[in-house]
């Protein structure tokens, strides 16, 4: 089984949350731009940012703004999971969390090419 396209980027949400809220901690910033760093990878521009968080260790106004709009910026992801006896293929909203279906098909195999189909068609970046 084929984990990467099921897990949901949810550490990029959290890190979204985070930059929205005005209660957030500059260490809590930086400890969910960590979380999140490795699902962001698919977003290159996205990624260096939340590298620049990390390595500053600090957020300022300007980066916490861009960083909000890069991520709500992002084209959605496909990704799939099981369901019973079938796969459920379904996009993922960055920003929001929100997932909406896509397809229901039989085999982790079709799952799989509808999910990257889809990745390839909105965000080809999302496909490396």
């Amino acid at each position: 089984m084929r984990t990467t396209h099921q897990v949901k980027p949810f550490r990029i949400v959290e890190l979204y949350q985070a930059l929205s809220s005005t209660r957030t901690t500059t260490h809590s910033l930086v400890a969910a731009a960590r979380d999140a760093l490795e699902q962001a990878s698919f977003y290159p521009a996205l990624a260096a940012s939340i590298q620049s968080v990390i390595e500053q260790g600090e957020v300022d106004d300007p980066l916490r703004s861009s960083l909000c709009s890069l991520i709500e910026n992002c084209e959605p992801v496909y990704r799939y999971r099981a369901s019973g006896d079938v796969w459920t293929v379904y996009r993922f909203e960055l920003s929001t969390g929100e997932e909406h279906w896509c397809a229901t098909v039989e085999t982790e195999v079709w799952a799989e090419r509808v999910a990257a189909m889809g990745n390839e068609l909105i965000a080809p970046n999302v496909n490396g």
